[in-house]
């Protein structure tokens, strides 16, 4: 938050307002892999819930919160960047950092050219590097409870570190072997987060309907009625396709991402 409210102040509405921006804008729907991909965190409600134990209400202010402080801090950034980075017209522009590859790394190295300012360089620096350890942590968290659930690896010193090897030492070994795989995975990555984190859970609570806590449930809370309503799980089910459906096409280049 620090490096967001330092750069707020080096903001430029006019590269906002530009219309080429709003022309671009129209066609936002199609970044919905990526914001999908950017909010992938359900895998982590799992080894939340092993945490939590049955305190239904502590998992659910953990996922409520957990979910809009990072989705404000998104906004916010997408706000700082919009607004310091002009999209075309400079080689300190989106469209050059397009043309070196759109890496994080460059899009850092233009807004820190641009506002030229020690300190929210310092903080812009320190944002992105705690941005890829906390995301980094995340994943591996999710899919450390998953293998360990899989593969039925005990909860013990021995059973643990088994699990560690099976998380980290494969995507280790093929980073090293091949280091584009990782930029290539990611691709593909909304395709599986749509499945496992949209239709799956719409699928699952379809599924629950017939269970007798779950019917208790829903005659209590309208809410919990509004969620496992048939027209609503269908609909979410049609977005994950839908979003599916999207990242497959730019895939093909049908569609430019």
């Amino acid at each position: 938050m620090a490096a967001i409210f330092l750069l707020m102040p080096h903001i430029d509405f006019t590269n906002i307002t530009n219309p080429v921006v709003h022309e671009i804008g129209k066609h936002l729907g199609i970044a919905a892999p990526i914001f999908l991909g950017a909010f992938g965190f359900l895998t982590t409600i799992p080894s939340l819930r092993l945490y939590v134990g049955d305190n239904r209400k502590a998992l659910r202010i953990i996922v409520v919160c957990g979910s809009t402080i990072p989705l404000i801090i998104y906004l916010l950034w997408l706000l700082v960047n919009l607004g310091i980075v002009p999209l075309v017209g400079t080689e300190n522009s989106f469209f050059a950092i397009q043309s070196m590859g759109a890496s994080v790394a460059h899009l850092i190295d233009v807004i820190i050219h641009i506002v030229k300012n020690r300190w929210a360089s310092m903080a812009l620096r320190g944002f992105s590097d705690i941005a890829m350890t906390t995301s980094f942590l995340g994943v591996s968290l999710g899919l450390f409870d998953f293998l360990a659930d899989a593969f039925k690896r005990a909860n013990s010193r021995v059973g643990r570190m088994q699990t560690a090897l099976l998380t980290f030492i494969p995507p280790l070994i093929f980073t090293l072997f091949y280091p584009k795989g990782f930029i290539i995975a990611l691709g593909y990555a909304a395709i599986f987060v749509g499945i496992l984190e949209i239709i799956l859970p719409a699928w699952m609570a379809y599924k629950l309907k017939d269970n007798r806590l779950i019917q208790q449930s829903i005659g209590a809370s309208k809410l919990t009625s509004l969620l496992f309503n048939r027209l609503v799980l269908f609909t979410i089910v049609v977005i994950g396709a839908a979003i599916i459906a999207l990242q497959i096409l730019i895939n093909l280049h049908v569609l430019s991402s």
